[in-house]
């Protein structure tokens, strides 16, 4: 914990009263800093994550895991313009897979499907090349995020 001094040149007056004189108040500032610890694992179970890479790993189990995906990308994106999810999911594709894919990290790919990255014309082609689109249409799709996924001003 830190303790501070904190200086002020404004008096607290009740609410309507004016000021006659200017003055100062000295008080204490107290702050700290926390960090949240790691959830403890509970026994018996395992990580998604952990799971699904095992999954991935058995060929026939991959193999529905895309062909969920690609149903799902229907049944969530159908009516939605095409965004880069949508598209990722269609192709039966996990952020973790296609970010291999291109040469990229998980966390990134997410931020760039929630459009808070902006993807740059040679992850583009990386992205289509792997999605097996035109690039233009990915363009396209990337820019459709900006009016489905609402973005933090």
């Amino acid at each position: 914990m830190t303790t501070l001094k904190a200086v002020s040149t404004k008096e607290s007056l009740p609410i309507g009263e004016i000021s006659t004189s200017p003055s100062t108040s000295v008080g204490n500032v107290i702050f700290g800093e926390f960090t949240a610890q790691r959830p403890i694992p509970l026994p018996n179970t395992v990580s998604l994550e952990s799971l699904l890479q095992e999954s991935e790993a058995d060929p026939i189990k991959a193999k529905y895991l895309s062909e969920a995906r690609k149903e799902l990308s229907g049944t969530l994106y159908g009516k939605e313009p095409k965004t880069l999810g949508m598209l990722r999911l269609a192709a039966g594709f996990s952020q973790v897979q296609l970010a291999k894919l291109v040469g990229t990290s998980q966390p990134h790919l997410a931020r760039i499907e929630q459009g808070k990255n902006d993807p740059g014309t040679d992850m583009i082609a990386r992205i289509a090349k792997a999605l097996d689109l035109k690039e233009v249409d990915l363009f396209q799709a990337i820019r459709n995020q900006f009016t489905t996924i609402e973005v933090p001003k």
